[in-house]
């Protein structure tokens, strides 16, 4: 039997509070799909806000493999070879303003409670 192939997917810093906190997370899928779908084994809250209920990437996701939007590839039917490296992007401006805002208000506690000692 021949494995599928190891990739990395980078994910965006707003975004990383749902991959317990990690910048990449390696995964096996011989296409974006099926990276996507072991990344959703791992971490299914990421996988969520990755993709819709029916399958698809939410429209302000965008994937690139090699500096390339994989909807310009195959979509979510492209081809992965070992060490490639999927970097995600959320142009989600709401989502990003609130999860912006939860860590300023984390930070902001953080230090009161360091000023508190």
């Amino acid at each position: 039997m021949i494995e599928s192939p190891v990739v990395s997917i980078r994910i965006p810093a707003l975004m990383r509070v749902y991959a317990k906190g990690a910048e990449e997370v390696t995964v096996s899928g011989d296409t974006v799909a099926e990276a996507l779908e072991a990344l959703g084994h791992e971490d299914p809250a990421l996988l969520e806000r990755l993709m819709e209920p029916e399958g698809g990437l939410r429209p302000y996701i965008h994937i690139y493999l090699r500096g390339i939007n994989i909807l310009t590839l195959g979509g979510l039917d492209t081809a992965l070879s070992s060490e490639d490296v999927l970097t995600v992007i959320s142009m989600n401006i709401e989502e990003m303003a609130e999860l912006a805002a939860s860590a300023n208000s984390a930070r902001d506690v953080g230090k009161a409670a360091g000023r508190a000692l």
